[in-house]
């Protein structure tokens, strides 16, 4: 029991240092007035909608009328802001925040994980309301089977994490981490099944697509959407042994770099 209490109380200091960094971020990103915390929700919400109005006029050229364009956008897009905004946003959590490393409570962790919480919470509530607003006014159907939309965002959501943490760690030491993110980036942006469904792909090459962890889950979050419509293409324990191989990565890194990093 004594073990139990003690456990609890870290948890709560821990808890409540994590929720203290997330509130200076919101604060210094979007300022106390006007929307302020909503725009952690709007800002990836209004990119999203962007994409899909232009997507929507050019008709982006998909050639596959049984999948709308809002849903492509919908489940491509925004499940990808997680990842890329949160390793972005990592980068610079703990030079910009050095100086709090001074409190005894406050770690690199810290600063990083906060980072990574706040913008989880942002995806995932645009992707939320957007699903919400899309099928209210017709634009698509309501999503045919949330489980599979759950698990696929759960498995992109650990996906987001991991690498957000990994590039957050190494690049708070090394300063090429930021110049080789912001190429690998939009590679990645380009592979990781935003823009494509596996079927559409020569069947040669299929086997290769499934390769890239986030195509398998967001085959899985569009099929929770469309049900029969498309033919899914996944391997969950694939990507869920390779979410769990980069969180292990993350966090080898950051014990590595952890006492590297001193406060100025």
């Amino acid at each position: 029991m004594r073990e139990l209490v003690i456990l609890y109380r870290a948890f709560k200091v821990q808890w409540r240092v994590l929720y203290a960094l997330m509130m200076r971020e919101i604060i210094t990103r979007y300022g106390r007035e006007n929307l302020g915390f909503l725009w952690l929700f709007l800002e990836p919400a209004i990119f999203t909608l962007a994409v899909t109005t232009l997507w929507s006029i050019v008709k982006a050229g998909h050639g596959h009328a049984d999948f709308p364009i809002a849903a492509l956008a919908l489940t491509g897009y925004t499940a990808s802001l997680a990842w890329r905004y949160g390793a972005g946003r990592t980068l610079a959590a703990v030079q910009s925040n050095i100086a709090l490393l001074y409190h005894s409570r406050v770690t690199v962790f810290d600063l990083i994980v906060s980072r990574i919480m706040l913008e989880v919470v942002g995806a995932t509530g645009s992707f939320a309301v957007l699903t919400l607003i899309f099928s209210s006014v017709g634009l698509i159907d309501f999503p045919h089977d949330l489980s599979f939309v759950a698990l696929g965002w759960y498995l992109q959501i650990w996906f987001s994490a991991g690498l957000s943490f990994l590039v957050g760690a190494l690049g708070a030491v090394y300063e090429v981490v930021d110049r080789i993110w912001h190429v690998t980036s939009y590679i990645l942006f380009i592979l990781s099944g935003a823009f494509f469904l596996v079927e559409w792909l020569p069947p040669a090459y299929r086997e290769y697509a499934l390769l890239m962890p986030t195509i398998n889950n967001i085959e899985l979050i569009r099929y929770g959407f469309v049900g029969d419509a498309m033919i899914p293409h996944y391997d969950i324990p694939y990507s869920a042994m390779f979410n769990l191989y980069l969180s292990f990565f993350a966090l080898a890194s950051y014990l590595w770099i952890k006492n590297k990093v001193e406060p100025e």
